[in-house]
């Protein structure tokens, strides 16, 4: 049977100087385990362990190994509860209901009401817009002058470039700006809308859902009531 042993030869001062005791040893999988299969394999063969043993040994390294796997999962848990600030996800939940500035590259239309977004290039002169459906297919292009704010806004109401109406959905968006020598320059898109959702994206990150669209934290410029 394993059982952890003390040092009654070591000092205090030496004590105090260790780190792990034997107990927080046998408490890392790796020891434990190595511990077990050296006892198996120089155990002698004329008068064996008692089976009975073997099996509480057994249990104690499934009991272990349950214990850490439930340490990661609540370190993974807490490691969620992080984004937007030190509250968490109980400070994060109060931003539902506000409105928040967000950059992004796509939009969702709900089929009915008008979607308005802008388009940051203060290096532009003029800005060509693509609306884009889940397969890559231009809805809709807007070619338009870049005012000295260096800010276009565009409201589009679901109006294909064909005539028709478009259906609901998620639409990308993506800009080509370009100087007064026809250079290309930088744009980004902006979005203002309500905040409906606070969630973690698939690596844990918390997000925003805003106005139907999943922004990182890093993306949002301004919370407003």
């Amino acid at each position: 049977m394993l059982t952890p042993t003390a040092d009654t030869q070591h000092t205090h001062a030496n004590a105090a100087q260790r780190k792990h005791t034997p107990v927080q040893d046998l408490a890392k999988k790796d020891v434990f385990l190595k511990l077990l299969v050296a006892e198996l394999q120089f155990q002698d063969p004329l008068n064996p362990r008692d089976p009975t043993q073997m099996s509480s040994q057994l249990a104690q390294f499934t009991s272990l190994e349950q214990q850490l796997k439930t340490n990661r999962l609540l370190e993974q848990f807490l490691q969620k509860q992080g984004g937007l600030g030190a509250g968490g996800l109980a400070a994060e939940a109060s931003l539902l209901g506000k409105h928040a500035l967000v950059r992004t590259d796509a939009l969702f239309f709900d089929g009915t009401n008008p979607v308005r977004f802008s388009v940051h290039a203060p290096k532009a002169v003029q800005v060509r817009v693509f609306l884009q459906d889940a397969n890559g297919n231009a809805v809709r292009s807007f070619t338009l002058a870049v005012p000295p704010s260096g800010e276009v806004k565009i409201a589009w109401d679901g109006t294909t470039d064909a005539g028709g109406s478009a259906t609901a959905g998620r639409y990308k968006i993506v800009v080509q700006a370009e100087d007064a020598a026809g250079k290309s320059v930088n744009a980004e898109v902006r979005l203002r809308g309500l905040i409906e959702a606070v969630l973690p994206n698939d690596k844990g990150a918390m997000q925003l859902r805003v106005a139907g669209v999943d922004v990182p934290e890093h993306a949002v410029y301004e919370i407003t009531l």
